[in-house]
C-alpha cells in the first residue's frame, strides 16, 4: 500500500495484508456478489450436465459440448474475467455464455430452477469456507498453546471488573482463548456435518417431471446426501447461512475479546504487553503514535459478523411457504461477513506469537492480588471464610492491627 501518512518511526511496518485488513473497503470496491459464488456455480453446472447425460436427457455429444463451454467459463472465472455486467445474475450470464457456444446450452436448465441452483452453489461455498475457518481457528488455538507453554510460569494479574483480581499466569491467560477457539473450530465442523445436504433437484421447491437423479449429483459434488424434502431446502434457504454466520460471529466475539484485552494490557501507562510493530499503524499528525489498528479493526469486524447474523435470522422469520425474494438479500450479508473476517484468525495467530509480556511489571501487580489467598489461608486453618475475608478487608482499611494484631 503506497502513500501512507506515517511510518518513518517504525522499524517493522505492517504487511500489505495487514494494511488491507485495516483499510477495509475505503479505497476499493466490493466484489460483485455472484462473482464470489461463480466458481461453485460452474461446478454445479458441470455435475448437473453429467447427470442429464446419465439419465438420457441429453446426448454424449451435447454433454461434451457443455463441458467444453463450462471449462472455458471456469478459466475466465479463475482470472476474474468472466463478465456478469448486463445480466440479471450469474445464472443468466452462464447460460448465455454456454448457449452462445453450443445449442445444448438451451437444455442445461432442464430439471432445475435458479432456486436449487443458487442454494447448491451456496452450500458448496459454505462447506469450503467452514473447513477453512475450522483450520485457521485450530491454527490460532495451536499458536496460543505453543506461546502459552513458553510462559507457564510468567506471572500475570488476573482481572475482574477491569480491576486486579487474583494472581494468574500469562500462559494460562493465553490458554483460555485457545480453548475457546478450539470450540469455534469444532462448531464449523458440526456445521458441515449438519448441512452436508445437496439441494440440487429440488427445482423451485416442488420437484420436476424430468427423470433426474439428485442422488447422483449429490455424490458428484461431494455432499453426504441429497435433500430430504424439496420444499424444505428452498423455503429455508436462510437457515444454513444463518447457522454458518452464528459460528463465525461467535468466533469473532472471541477474537474481539482477545483484541480488546491486548489493547488495554498494552496501553500507555500500563504496558504489561508489547505489541509487534507490524500489527500497529501510525498517526497522520502525531509522530510518536503506534496504534493497535489491527486489533481495533478486528473488533469492528466482529460487529459486522453480528449484524450480518441478525439480518440472516430476521430474513427467515416471516416468509410465506415456498420461495420468497427476501432470501436474495441473505447473499450479501453472508458474503460480506466472510470477506471481512476470513483473514482474522491467521493474522491473530502471528500477532500472538510475536507479542511480548513484561514479566517484571506483571509480577509487581501480582503482589497486589494476593489478598484472596491470604483469606483462604486463614480459612484453611479453621477460621470461617466469611470471617477471614472480613479480617483481611480490615487490614486493607488500616484497622487490621487493632482487630487481629497477631495475624
Amino acid at each position: 500500500m503506497k502513500n501512507n501518512l506515517w511510518g518513518t518511526a517504525f522499524k517493522k511496518k505492517p504487511s500489505s495484508e495487514v494494511l488491507a485488513y485495516c483499510a477495509g473497503w475505503d479505497t476499493k470496491e466490493f466484489a460483485a456478489l455472484d462473482s464470489l459464488l461463480l466458481p461453485y456455480e460452474l461446478e454445479v453446472n458441470i455435475a448437473h450436465a453429467q447427470m442429464l447425460w446419465e439419465q438420457g436427457i441429453i446426448s454424449r455429444h451435447e454433454l461434451a459440448s457443455l463441458k467444453k463451454a463450462l471449462a472455458a467459463a471456469s478459466k475466465l472465472a479463475a482470472k476474474n474475467a468472466f463478465l456478469l455486467d448486463g445480466f440479471e445474475d450469474s445464472h443468466s450470464a452462464v447460460e448465455a455464455f454456454v448457449t452462445k457456444r453450443t445449442p445444448a446450452g438451451l437444455k442445461l436448465h432442464s430439471g432445475r430452477s435458479r432456486n436449487d441452483l443458487v442454494s447448491t452453489s451456496t452450500r458448496l461455498f459454505l462447506k469450503a469456507k467452514a473447513k477453512e475457518f475450522a483450520v485457521s481457528l485450530a491454527g490460532l488455538a495451536s499458536a496460543l498453546r505453543k506461546t502459552a507453554s513458553k510462559h507457564s510460569g510468567t506471572p500475570m494479574p488476573g482481572f475482574s471488573h477491569h480491576r486486579i483480581a487474583m494472581p494468574f499466569t500469562w500462559g494460562k491467560w493465553l490458554e483460555s482463548y485457545a480453548v475457546a477457539f478450539e470450540r469455534d473450530a469444532k462448531s464449523f465442523d458440526v456445521f458441515v456435518a449438519l448441512y452436508d445436504e445437496c439441494p440440487l433437484g429440488a427445482a423451485a421447491g416442488f420437484g420436476t417431471s424430468f427423470p433426474i437423479s439428485p442422488v447422483s449429483t449429490a455424490k458428484t459434488l461431494g455432499f453426504a446426501k441429497s435433500f430430504s424434502n424439496s420444499l424444505d431446502v428452498v423455503q429455508q434457504r436462510w437457515e444454513a447461512e444463518a447457522s454458518f454466520c452464528f459460528c463465525l460471529a461467535k468466533a469473532m466475539n472471541h477474537l474481539s475479546q482477545l483484541s480488546e484485552s491486548l489493547i488495554v494490557l498494552s496501553m500507555d501507562g500500563l504496558e504489561l504487553v508489547h505489541l509487534p510493530e507490524e500489527y500497529c499503524t501510525g498517526s497522520s499528525i502525531m509522530p510518536h503514535k503506534k496504534n493497535p489498528d489491527f486489533l481495533e479493526a478486528t473488533k469492528a469486524k466482529a460487529s459486522i459478523a453480528a449484524a450480518c447474523l441478525t439480518q440472516l435470522i430476521d430474513a427467515g422469520k416471516s416468509s410465506f411457504t415456498g420461495y420468497n425474494r427476501d432470501s436474495q438479500w441473505t447473499k450479501k450479508s453472508l458474503l460480506h461477513a466472510v470477506i471481512e473476517c476470513e483473514k482474522a484468525p491467521v493474522l491473530m495467530a502471528d500477532l500472538v506469537a510475536k507479542a511480548k509480556p513484561d514479566a517484571e511489571k506483571m509480577a509487581q501487580l501480582c503482589e497486589r492480588a494476593t489478598h484472596t489467598a491470604r483469606a483462604e489461608k486463614l480459612a484453611l486453618k479453621g477460621m470461617p471464610f466469611r470471617k477471614a475475608k472480613e479480617l483481611v478487608e480490615k487490614k486493607l482499611t488500616k484497622d487490621f492491627r487493632a482487630v487481629a494484631p497477631t495475624l
